[in-house]
């Protein structure tokens, strides 16, 4: 397998997690009984999966995840994350979490404040992939926002702005995740408007 063009000037280690994530999402369209060998990227950078499936890779430092589901029902959105440490937590705060998200994840739980900002920020971007092919358009973080503290395995974002005319403001989204004491991985799927 090569690297499309785009990235023929890239550093080595993101050309590697490219063909980790296009591998990845072979095997998973195969475990699907999915044959396709190619799973090109668009020229908005954005996986171009076979018809009749639909997809999601992530990756991060030494993680790489795919997301594979059959037929066109639903948008799938998958993200991984390394645990954010020091910095990284406040950089999150800063530009991931406003004010009422922030008091959610102030809020005495369980769960370390570390992997509380780190969840969120996952969600927000496994939201953003599920999402993408129904809006076709970047949107900031600021277009969602955590309703509910994480707990068991689940955490919900709400719409802060409409994004599509079968995206409303208000509208929820119930993320799964699942955490290790260094990574956390969160997914979704979105039924097709």
């Amino acid at each position: 397998m090569n690297c499309p063009e785009v990235l023929e000037k890239a550093v080595t280690k993101r050309r590697a997690e490219f063909l980790a994530g296009r591998v990845l999402a072979k095997l998973a369209l195969r475990t699907l009984g999915r044959f396709e060998t190619d799973i090109p990227i668009g020229s908005d950078r954005a996986p171009v999966w076979p018809d009749g499936s639909a997809g999601s890779i992530s990756h991060t430092r030494d993680r790489c995840v795919c997301l594979a589901l059959p037929g066109t029902a639903f948008y799938p959105g998958v993200d991984v994350e390394a645990l954010a440490r020091g910095r990284e937590v406040e950089a999150i705060l800063q530009t991931v979490v406003n004010a009422r998200e922030r008091a959610i994840i102030e809020a005495p739980t369980s769960l370390s404040a570390a992997l509380r900002v780190t969840l969120v920020f996952s969600a927000k971007e496994t939201l953003f992939k599920a999402l993408y092919p129904i809006v076709r358009c970047s949107f900031g973080f600021d277009s969602a926002e955590l309703c509910a503290p994480p707990a068991e395995g689940r955490l919900g974002l709400r719409l802060t702005r409409p994004l599509h005319p079968s995206l409303r403001v208000g509208q929820i989204y119930d993320v799964r995740f699942i955490a290790t004491s260094d990574h956390v991985l969160t997914w979704l799927a979105v039924p097709r408007p």
